[in-house]
């Protein structure tokens, strides 16, 4: 027998209150929380939420959805409410579905979605790393994260990204991520036979040049297009105060010594010359304006914060981690050019000794 809207209204401020005290252990009142957001849309959708109830609606849902921040349902609310809020029309001709994202490091959700006369597909993520049920406290989102989901976008090494900060929750420090789909091969679906080398020397140079973690070391985090264009789906990276990359960690990245944790990515680095593989990031670097699209892309991170001050609340310095990363660039670069300056002062000297040697 279905339940009246007061039934459910009962219902909910109940769950609601169970999740709310501390006495209950955590997993106790996760699943009262998800009952509650649940149940909140029914009131939403029906025009219920008339005078003191919205107020009572909202207070609980709010403080529900903190104690949530990745677990799925939140993650598939908020999604939907984003897209939803973007959809110009009919609100039948909106359309949302989610699955289980099986592949990569991270938790997270399929999504695919009709709105505003357009389709896609995105994959939605908290900006918690790691299984949801490990999760006992939440940091704000990095900084560096946001710009780098935006720095990979802006080169197509990644989907478009969108920022979701929730429209109903007490917490401050959370936010998702919907990446757009991108057409690649996976990694693990990569050989020596259909692997394009220069991508996966790309894919190997941001993930050192970015200071990104557990992007080589899992299959199904980076891969390429058809066309062979390098493709990065998902990531880490490690808060820190200093993202610069030493003298000595820019030689070993040169060096025989210099391992990736790609054993794919490895056995390309060892098949190609060193020239070759400075030529592919060279040229790379320049023809994507790499430095020209960092900025940029802080730019519009920053345009981000300025939209959603009061909303979100991010760890890390933006200006700081930029300029490391353009350290980085600029160091890498620099190595390239003066070793292949060197180089070419070792073959001159090399043409002198020769031609004293044929002197009678």
């Amino acid at each position: 027998m279905s339940q009246t809207l007061e039934q459910k209204w009962v219902a909910y401020q109940d769950f609601a209150s169970k999740a709310m005290n501390t006495t209950n252990s955590r997993k106790d009142r996760k699943i009262m929380a998800r009952k509650a957001i649940l149940l909140s849309e029914d009131f939403e959708n029906a025009g219920f939420l008339i005078g003191g109830k919205y107020d009572i609606w909202k207070e609980h849902l709010g403080k529900c959805c903190a104690l949530m921040e990745s677990d799925p349902v939140m993650i598939q609310k908020c999604a939907k409410e984003y897209f939803l809020s973007l959809h110009i029309g009919n609100s039948s001709d909106f359309r949302i579905a989610f699955k289980k994202k099986e592949d990569g490091y991270s938790c997270g959700t399929i999504c695919d979605v009709t709105f505003s006369g357009t389709s896609g597909k995105y994959y939605v993520k908290s900006h918690q790393n790691g299984p949801t049920e490990r999760r006992n406290s939440v940091e704000g989102p990095p900084i560096q994260e946001i710009l780098i989901y935006q720095f990979l976008s802006t080169i197509k090494v990644s989907g478009e990204p969108h920022f979701i900060v929730p429209l109903f929750c007490n917490n401050k420090k959370v936010l998702y991520y919907a990446i757009g789909e991108m057409n690649f091969t996976l990694g693990k679906s990569l050989t020596l036979e259909n692997a394009d080398y220069k991508a996966l020397i790309i894919v190997d140079f941001l993930e050192f040049s970015l200071r990104l973690r557990d992007v080589s070391s899992n299959l199904g985090n980076f891969g390429q297009s058809d066309s062979g264009h390098p493709i990065i789906i998902d990531f880490m990276i490690i808060p820190k105060n200093c993202y610069k990359l030493s003298e000595d960690e820019i030689h070993r990245f040169w060096s025989t010594q210099y391992i990736s944790s790609s054993c794919l990515i490895n056995t390309v680095i060892r098949k190609l010359k060193k020239q070759e593989r400075q030529e592919i990031i060279l040229d790379t670097f320049n023809n994507w304006n790499m430095v020209m699209n960092i900025d940029e892309s802080a730019q519009l991170v920053n345009k981000f914060l300025m939209n959603n001050v009061g909303k979100i609340e991010t760890e890390g310095d933006l200006e700081k981690y930029c300029n490391d990363v353009k350290y980085n660039f600029t160091k890498i670069v620099g190595s390239i050019t003066s070793s292949s300056g060197q180089d070419e002062k070792d073959k001159k000297e090399q043409r002198k000794t020769e031609k004293k040697g044929m002197d009678p």
